[in-house]
């Protein structure tokens, strides 16, 4: 049995690929900035990848591409990462290992999917024929 989606453009939307790789790329520059103690660096980079994010979910609502790229590990993965950066600025953790390690779970993420081609990028149909 099929799994009907109801909104289609909604579900496109969460699961993306640029707009989760624009999150976990928000959310590392953000932890980068509790690490070095606000450095322009992860300032500037968070702006830019914020800008992105803006900008695609613009295109994407208001354009209304036929059919987009979506990927459900790295959709998974960037809940995930967000539900994480969550906890850690509730909690104030102390020791900066907790902003720093995050970091490079990303970039370990982000080597794991470009080094496997992509790893489970499908082209989603957005309006229906």
């Amino acid at each position: 049995m099929e799994k009907k989606i109801r909104h289609r453009r909604l579900y496109a939307f969460y699961k993306s690929t640029v707009l989760n790789v624009l999150m976990i790329g928000v959310i590392s520059n953000l932890f980068m900035m509790l690490y070095y103690d606000s450095s322009q660096l992860p300032v500037i980079c968070c702006a830019v990848s914020l800008a992105c994010f803006i900008g695609y979910t613009l295109w994407l609502w208001i354009n209304k591409p036929a059919k987009i790229v979506i990927n459900s590990w790295l959709s998974n993965f960037s809940c995930w990462y967000t539900i994480y950066f969550l906890i850690i600025i509730a909690m104030k953790w102390p020791n900066e290992w907790w902003y720093g390690a995050p970091v490079i779970g990303a970039l370990i993420a982000f080597c794991i999917y470009f080094i496997r081609g992509n790893y489970g990028d499908e082209e989603f149909r957005i309006t229906e024929d």
